[in-house]
């Protein structure tokens, strides 16, 4: 380095340097770089890791949410987080066709295929109403805002749209949108005006109002409304059967009913399985009833009651992990999905069990991050603003808090927890037992995603600057966050490894690294995971949350949404060569 400056130094104060001077700075310069490249080389950190796949999920990643039959008794699949309309054989569960974002398909929620084989969807955040042509053409033939949702044709080929969750109306929509949407009538109010419907014998249009617990008729030339069915608890689909008969899927309760249109009368109820979180139904031309569910399982219903498995379901949106002891000696590896949460086995990733969220229809709430304290779970949603803990062994629901400004996520710390905060980009301290106690640790600093904690000591890291933060040393809040370390690309989850360093996984890098918070130095442990979906519009920008975990036996497992599954990392140890 010394030879450089002294080069420098002559070239300024003595003038133009001669050929050979400059010949033996180069030299200089390349032998310098050399011993750099070996002492650097020679003093590097490497980990000796493994990485096995653990659990793999659904073929469909986001959940399956509208489904509808063809002429040719094919399946239709929408699925609104994978952004994509999947067609399948019904009988054996085989993918016949996709069609993505490279179709101009975008978050669909329901779908109906017409006579002449075109597809038309929602796209409940963008507020689209698309036609993809048998010709593969595509294009929006309406847009009424956030919140379509439920979409069918009449016999006659006429198409309605109406809005449920951020929306009301009904609307006739020209399926060649030349024309400007129709509003069909003005009595349909609230936050769900009409959900999943269908065109009844007496040409009339029937679906169900969620929040009411009721099902209407509307004739859709003169906008009346009259409710024909009532004492459902949360019903969220309806359609009719080959012999003219509506069946009404019940989110709340998971069952199916028949309803008699013309009387109100309800019969014939077929109960679901408690284990998946049920969204539409379909019927084919022989009239076998198929359910599908937010898990991605789409499940045939048997006039007995039994189920056949279409697609069985599992791991879709991959977001938050945590790992717990079971009494029972083994470990359990919960793995969130924005609208339920698996907890399978350490040993050998079968489903044991799983937590689904019906939104209104359930007092679990969903997961996009969660955490553990060795007992219990902290998990947090952005969709209903909700940070809940609870008891994994007793399958129970401890606390409910939505008090905070977006929670983006939380971990045990204390006695209390660390809540990050979209809204206020920051961290607080909160307390399980007063919801009026708490401590501001950061704000206006960002988005906050990854925390890490030990007893005395918590970080947070920033996604967008990738920076990380000491929030708390030695048992007190620090005041203006301490940046410890810099240059992370997106981190989001963040883990204590054993010897005291933190495990952050990098998104827009696809890595899992290890960042020394005293030192600010980083490791690189495992490189090519797929991480980082693309936000969906209207949501959280950070969308699924990648995350890391330690096991109590010492394992570290991530997920991957990109490849909707689990990871296990094995990590021998980290050792400078």
């Amino acid at each position: 380095m010394w030879l450089i400056r002294s080069g420098r130094h002559s070239s300024t104060a003595l003038g133009r340097p001669s050929p050979e001077c400059s010949i033996m700075v180069v030299i200089a310069w390349f032998a310098l770089a050399n011993i750099c490249a070996f002492a650097t080389l020679a003093g590097a950190e490497a980990c000796d890791s493994n990485r096995t796949l653990f659990v793999r999920g659904s073929p469909i990643t986001g959940g399956v949410n509208g489904i509808v039959f063809d002429g040719q008794d094919r399946l239709y699949a929408a699925s609104v987080f994978s952004s994509e309309i999947v067609v399948l054989d019904p009988s054996n569960g085989e993918i016949l066709e996709r069609y993505g974002k490279e179709r101009g398909v975008e978050n669909p929620d329901d779908l109906f295929v017409s006579p002449d084989g075109s597809i038309f969807w929602t796209a409940i955040f963008t507020g689209d109403v698309g036609r993809l042509w048998p010709n593969g053409e595509g294009r929006v033939v309406a847009k009424l805002g956030p919140g379509v949702n439920p979409i069918t044709m009449s016999d006659d080929g006429r198409l309605f749209v109406g809005l449920c969750f951020f929306g009301n109306g009904l609307y006739e929509v020209d399926p060649e949108g030349a024309r400007a949407p129709r509003s069909v009538t003005d009595e349909l109010t609230g936050e769900c005006s009409i959900n999943g419907m269908d065109f009844g014998p007496d040409g009339r249009l029937f679906g169900p109002t969620f929040f009411n617990g009721t099902v209407v008729g509307v004739d859709v030339d003169d906008g009346e409304v009259e409710v024909v069915g009532k004492g459902f608890d949360r019903p969220v689909a309806l359609k009719f059967d080959g012999r003219g008969v509506a069946h009404v899927l019940d989110l709340a309760n998971l069952s199916v009913s028949s309803l008699d249109v013309s009387t109100g009368r309800v019969g014939n109820v077929r109960t679901l399985s408690d284990q998946h979180s049920p969204d539409n139904l379909a019927f084919d031309s022989a009239d076998r009833l198929f359910v599908s569910h937010q898990d991605s399982a789409i499940l045939e219903i048997m006039g007995n009651g039994s189920m056949r498995a279409v697609l069985p379901g599992g791991l879709t949106n991959p977001s938050g992990l945590a790992v717990v002891a079971r009494p029972d000696g083994g470990e359990s590896v919960f793995a969130g999905s924005m609208t339920s949460m698996n907890e399978f086995d350490g040993a050998t990733g079968e489903l044991i069990y799983a937590w689904t969220a019906n939104f209104e229809g359930s007092d679990f709430q969903g997961t996009f991050t969660m955490a553990t304290d060795g007992s219990r779970l902290l998990v947090t949603t952005a969709f209903t603003n909700s940070v809940q803990i609870l008891d994994p062994v007793a399958r129970s629901i401890l606390v409910t808090r939505m008090d905070f400004d977006t929670p983006l996520n939380a971990i045990f710390f204390r006695d209390g927890f660390l809540v990050s905060e979209m809204g206020s980009e920051g961290v607080v301290l909160a307390s399980v037992s007063n919801s009026s106690q708490r401590t501001v640790l950061a704000r206006d600093l960002g988005l906050f995603t990854g925390l890490a904690a030990t007893e005395d000591n918590a970080w947070g890291v920033e996604w967008t600057n990738g920076s990380l933060f000491q929030l708390v040393k030695d048992g007190s809040p620090v005041g203006e966050p301490v940046v410890v370390a810099t240059g992370l690309q997106r981190p989001e989850g963040m883990a204590v490894w054993r010897d005291g360093r933190l495990l952050v996984v990098e998104t827009g890098a696809g890595r899992l690294s290890l960042v020394d918070p005293k030192s600010g130095d980083k490791v690189v442990v495992e490189e090519g995971l797929a991480l980082g979906l693309e936000a969906l519009p209207q949501q959280v920008p950070t969308w699924t949350f990648s995350d890391v975990a330690v096991s109590p036996s010492g394992s570290v497992y991530v997920n991957s949404d990109k490849d909707n599954a689990l990871y296990r990392i094995d990590i021998e140890g980290c050792t400078r060569e």
